[in-house]
């Protein structure tokens, strides 16, 4: 601790909360000392009384914002946790799911209708079995433990990693249910035995209560279905995968995803349902004794497992379904009230998958509903200026392949302005921000540092609101940005790859000039070459320009007396002034509002990314910051006339 810090005076509850809003700027990341935080909270439980998360809608905005301060940056034990991005927690995770859905499926299956098999049990499958129920309960009782060490959001979507706080917030959610699923199946079956002790050879004293007995103490295998809880959990985790959103963008995956999930739902309503009827005293006045299978008259009581299942699956379908063929019904009380209960779960379960899956069915991609928008815009704007067939081809194919990165940015941003400027952001979460924008590449860039300030005295909500405006835009090796003359519309911002002004070098110095034909891409080669109708580009245009990516390194493009005169003549440009990641260009001719005064082009090999900013929201950041508004004119002018030093040193070309 440094400067106040270092008092060992013990402060009042106020001065506490005073010195714990006093902030210091290390890289741009505001951090709060861990002692007063801790100070703070120790004040908080015992000055005013102890605030729970629920009760946080009832404190002011302020006391609000500092409680959420304070909690953000309770790290005790950090260094010990596992995050979300952790790669052994995502293996871990999966290999948890394959445990739960095997517990689940055939895990259930072999308790329900084999061990308590009526009318009499059947061997559980051999050691292969046991020694895999051993390894499951050994893995689930690991688990049990290492969620103390894996970290969780909280209701504001914060990742919290305070050991502390992940210990009580695991014994105040599923720590009883995972401890119930591991509890050793001896401890629970001693248990049994000493409730069911003094009832043995009591009562009627026959076989069959002595069978219910048994039955009763097996049941305690059950429990450890209480892990299908955790499903819930994972599905959540699983869903921020990239891969599975990937997947649940697809059609198929999304209708399969709720067949499965019936059929599951299914299968667990049946399994409960054959131990209605196991459980019961006499199992010849169940449904399984009044079951016929053949024509003789048989029981279902004779059969084996697997034709239980069969019989006990297809009622539970038939109730979901509302078919209700009439062949099997309920008989006992305990028949009639587990029925109910499968035709309230049934109605509301079928209900949402069925809904679903008619969804999905019927809906149109929005994605690709964007897509098709901006096709038949290209396709108005060809036949409005009635343009030749090959650059209609051109546009299609290039929008094709580029409005699916459209579609995903898309969203209001005025609203999210607002969500910035005017929701009261809490200080501590708009002061961290900044730099994780763009993976942190933003906040390092020159566009945002002012010449003679330190960038700690930024404000947090302008990279935020710059963030909010720009977009990013990738660029191929040798690809023009703009070049001389063209109207000045955007900033660029380097996030990676290098870009440079070239012009012509003389004796008395470089001359910029203008590129002037089309360079075209592989895409576009084989988009001319292709020799197609404009509807099948359309639907192959992001094909192709997919193949094309994987053309444009090292491979040498076709040639055609059609196409050899649209290459532009450029091999007589050199680069003089390079922008490397973290700097920026195109500045001075969007201030000043004239055109273009050189010509940019990406010259790394394997391409590079810009983040564009443009005009309007440019000068709109200047409205709202006139210092940094002074700033850029004064960089603006400054950068050019030192481009304009270094292209006079431009005299000869490289070789």
């Amino acid at each position: 601790m440094r400067g106040a810090n270092q008092s060992s005076q013990p402060l009042s509850s106020r001065a506490m909360s005073e010195e714990a809003r006093t902030w210091s700027h290390d890289q741009g990341a505001r951090r709060l000392s861990f002692s007063r935080a801790a100070s703070l909270m120790l004040s908080e439980t015992t000055a005013p009384p102890y605030r729970s998360e629920k009760s946080r809608s009832s404190i002011s905005s302020a006391e609000q914002n500092e409680w959420w301060e304070v909690k953000s940056r309770d790290h005790c034990g950090s260094q010990f946790v596992m995050r979300e991005s952790s790669i052994f927690r995502c293996v871990w995770t999966h290999v948890i799911c394959v445990l739960l859905m095997y517990t689940g499926t055939i895990f259930l299956y072999r308790i329900t209708f084999i061990e308590f098999h009526i009318p009499e049990p059947l061997d559980a499958g051999g050691v292969g079995f046991q020694i895999l129920d051993e390894l499951m309960s050994a893995l689930f009782l690991l688990d049990l433990f290492l969620n103390f060490f894996f970290t969780y959001r909280d209701h504001e979507g914060v990742e919290v990693d305070s050991v502390r706080l992940i210990a009580k917030n695991y014994f105040t959610g599923c720590f009883a249910i995972n401890l119930i699923a591991c509890t050793p199946e001896i401890l629970v079956q001693k248990i049994f035995d000493e409730l069911t002790d003094s009832d043995r050879g009591t009562a009627d004293g026959s076989v069959t209560g002595t069978a219910g007995i048994a039955r009763l103490q097996r049941f305690s295998r059950l429990a450890r279905l209480t892990r299908l809880a955790r499903l819930v959990k994972i599905a959540t985790f699983s869903i921020k995968d990239p891969a599975w959103r990937w997947l649940w963008r697809l059609r198929g995956v999304r209708v399969l995803n709720s067949g499965v999930g019936l059929l599951w739902v299914v299968h667990l309503l049946a399994c409960g349902w054959y131990l209605c009827a196991s459980l019961h005293h006499y199992p010849e006045e169940t449904w399984v004794g009044r079951r016929s299978v053949d024509v003789a008259g048989n029981s279902l009581l004779t059969r084996g497992p697997m034709d239980q299942w069969f019989h006990s699956f297809y009622f539970i379908l038939t109730v979901f379904t509302t078919v209700g063929f009439g062949d099997m019904s309920a008989g006992t009380n305990g028949e009639i009230i587990y029925v109910c209960f499968t035709m309230m779960v049934g109605a509301v379960v079928h209900s949402i998958i069925i809904s679903e899956v008619i969804s999905v069915l019927t809906s149109v991609d929005k994605t690709e509903e964007f897509v098709g928008e901006q096709t038949e815009l290209v396709d108005a704007f060809a036949k409005h200026t009635e343009l030749d067939d090959t650059s209609h081809k051109l546009m299609t194919a290039w929008v094709s392949f580029s409005a699916k990165n459209w579609a995903s940015s898309r969203y209001d941003r005025e609203l999210m302005k607002q969500l910035i400027t005017d929701k009261c952001m809490p200080r501590s979460l708009l002061g961290m921000l900044p730099d994780r924008l763009f993976g942190g590449k933003l906040m390092r860039n020159s566009f945002l540092f002012m010449h003679g300030r330190d960038i700690g005295d930024m404000p947090p909500r302008l990279p935020l609101l710059l963030a909010l405006a720009a977009h990013r835009s990738d660029f191929e090796a040798g690809e023009l940005i703009y070049q001389m003359r063209d109207y000045a519309v955007n900033v660029f911002m380097v996030l990676s790859g290098t870009f440079a002004d070239i012009a012509r070098p003389t004796p008395q110095g470089g001359e910029d000039e203008a590129c002037y034909g089309v360079k075209l891409t592989a895409a576009e080669m084989m988009v001319i070459n292709m020799g197609t109708d404009n509807g099948s580009i359309s639907n192959r245009g992001s094909g192709v320009m997919a193949q094309a990516s994987s053309m444009s390194k090292g491979a040498s493009l076709p040639t055609s007396p059609s196409t050899r005169d649209m290459r532009p003549e450029s091999t007589h440009l050199f680069p003089y002034k390079l922008y490397s990641c973290n700097s920026y260009f195109g500045l001075v001719e969007v201030i000043e509002s004239c055109e273009r005064r050189s010509t940019v082009r990406c010259e790394s090999d394997g391409g590079g990314s810009l983040l564009v900013l443009q005009k309007p929201e440019l000068y709109r950041l200047m409205e709202e910051f006139p210092t940094f508004a002074m700033a850029w004119k004064t960089q603006a002018r400054r950068r050019e006339l030192h481009r304009l030093r270094i292209r006079a040193r431009l005299t000869s070309g490289m070789t």
